[in-house]
This record gives C-alpha cells, sequence and structure tokens, in this order.
C-alpha cells in the first residue's frame, strides 16, 4: 500500500530533531532578507514588544479624544431627548418613540465610548 502524500518523509523529519531547528534559523534568516514587513505584520511575526520609555503615542491620544467624542455625544442626545419631551405640552406616542430611539442612541455611542481600548504600541 502506498505512502500518503503527507506521510513521506515524515519519520526522517521526526528523527532529525537538530535539523529542524537549522531549518527554523533558514527560515528566520530567509524571512529578514525578504521585503520589509509592515506595521501589522511586523507584530504578527515577531509579537508585540512594548515600548521602552512607555509614552503615549499619538494613537492612543486620538483614541482618547474619540471616546471623549463618543461619551459627549451620549450626554447631548440624551440631555436632548429629555428637553424635547419635557417642553411638549402633551407627550404622545410618536414623540415617545423618538425619545425613545435618541436615548437609545446615545446609550449605545456611551457604551461605545466606554468599552474603547487605546492601541498597543
Amino acid at each position: 500500500m502506498a505512502k500518503p502524500v503527507l506521510g513521506r518523509g515524515l519519520g526522517d523529519l521526526l528523527k532529525d530533531s537538530n535539523g529542524a531547528n537549522s531549518t527554523r534559523a533558514t527560515l528566520t534568516a530567509a524571512a529578514s532578507q525578504t521585503t520589509p514587513l509592515s506595521e501589522g505584520m511586523t507584530t504578527l511575526v515577531r509579537g508585540h514588544q512594548p515600548s521602552p520609555d512607555g509614552a503615549s503615542t499619538p494613537a492612543s491620544h486620538d483614541c482618547r479624544t474619540l471616546r471623549l467624542t463618543l461619551l459627549g455625544a451620549d450626554a447631548v442626545l440624551t440631555s436632548g431627548a429629555l428637553l424635547y419631551c419635557l417642553r411638549q405640552p402633551a407627550v404622545d406616542t410618536t414623540t415617545l418613540a423618538v425619545c425613545a430611539l435618541t436615548v437609545l442612541l446615545g446609550a449605545w455611542l456611551g457604551w461605545c465610548g466606554l468599552r474603547l481600548k487605546a492601541p498597543r504600541g
């Protein structure tokens, strides 16, 4: 019975553990000599390496600004819906539905702002 394609030479690979280390070193050296990787691919290949100074990056500043904007939008939408309902002489179904949807949109934006994490790196 013929060996399957994937099984050919498997015994040789398992017996030669030193050859696997040299093969890995050869592949790593070849990969370092090829075209440069983007920042994201470098992180995937080499793993996350935190910056030594631990300083705030512009991306984390932008994330902080976005978080504050989302939380501010939540506050504006919720207070606007509340003020609109209070100024109406009689609250009908349409007004109540619009205010409820506005509050839900504001709550969703606020939740997104709270769950937003600053990028690492």
